[in-house]
């Protein structure tokens, strides 16, 4: 019996750290100056300029004190730049996995992710298996508005007499799909068409339920959405969507409002004020518009 996710679908890895703090005890200081590029005002990978809050995994540096890392933006908010032959592509790390970036709004404060496993199972015509919830920490990212979820339920070992209900939901002569070896069918539903009952009902007999969200916009452009069941990949490839904080609070506040950007360490905590001169201070810029 598979276990149900949890309600809402959508899985979030609240971890427990502080972040907003200047750092104390066990926590090695920055050196007095910085490296300026760390902190430049564009870098490019692919199609996407990489700026603050977000940055280059290859643009953090060294604290030599404990040979731990630091960055110009936010510890979530990491980009890897993929080279793939004449392209580049971006990459971002939720959880324990990576989903490709397709689009960044620095005006809207939004990213758009997909998992690149949509990709994999019959290329951009196939029906992909995602066989992993998605995970990350609340610090930083949240869900939009726009976003709507997709529930698979896969392996499933129904009796003949159950299935007729479900032919409709049913994953099913898809290029690209295959249940794991146990067999048995496999189904997909939208949020629309899974109610608590049908939820808890599958789940006693299947191997795998797994929640993944979509872009809303992507479900409606469906023409017929007892289609899903074949169609489905075109909505996962089209990813979902993110905000992430336009303004923190505490000792970051006060350095972005001093003009300076927040660096943080790997493990969250807020490290010091990169300044425009390259200097770094705590918790704001001295020379700023504070004064």
């Amino acid at each position: 019996m598979a276990h149900l996710p949890r309600l809402p679908a959508l899985v979030f890895a609240f971890l427990v750290v502080h972040v907003h703090a200047f750092p104390g005890s066990g926590a090695a200081p920055l050196p007095p100056t910085y490296d300026g590029s760390m902190c430049s005002d564009s870098s490019r990978c692919g199609s996407f300029d990489i700026r603050y809050p977000f940055y280059l995994a290859n643009t953090t540096k060294v604290i030599t004190a404990d040979n731990t890392t630091y960055s110009c933006g936010y510890t979530d908010l990491k980009i890897s730049c993929r080279d793939d032959g004449e392209t580049q592509t971006a990459i971002i790390q939720l959880g324990q996995f990576t989903y490709t970036v397709k689009n960044i709004s620095y005006e809207a404060g939004t990213i758009i992710v997909a998992d690149p496993d949509a990709f994999r199972n019959g290329g951009n015509y196939g029906c992909p298996i995602i066989r992993h919830n998605v995970t990350f920490g609340p610090e930083w990212l949240r869900y939009t508005g726009s976003y709507d979820n997709l529930t698979f339920f896969f392996s499933c070992n129904l009796s003949k007499d159950e299935l007729p209900g479900l032919h409709d939901y049913r994953i099913d002569d898809c290029p690209g799909f295959s249940n794991s070896p146990g067999g048995g069918a496999s189904f997909v539903f939208s949020s629309d068409q899974l109610d608590a009952t049908r939820e808890h009902d599958l789940a006693e007999h299947c191997d795998d339920v797994i929640a993944v969200p979509v872009l809303r916009d992507s479900l409606a452009r469906l023409s017929n959405m007892s289609l899903l069941g074949s169609e489905y990949g075109g909505v996962l490839r089209n990813g979902f969507e993110l905000a992430w904080s336009g303004k923190m609070a505490g000792a970051c506040y006060q350095c972005e409002e001093s003009g300076g950007r927040c660096s943080y360490g790997q493990n969250k905590v807020f490290l010091g004020c990169l300044c425009t001169d390259e200097k770094v201070e705590a918790p704001y810029c001295s020379k700023s518009l504070r004064n």
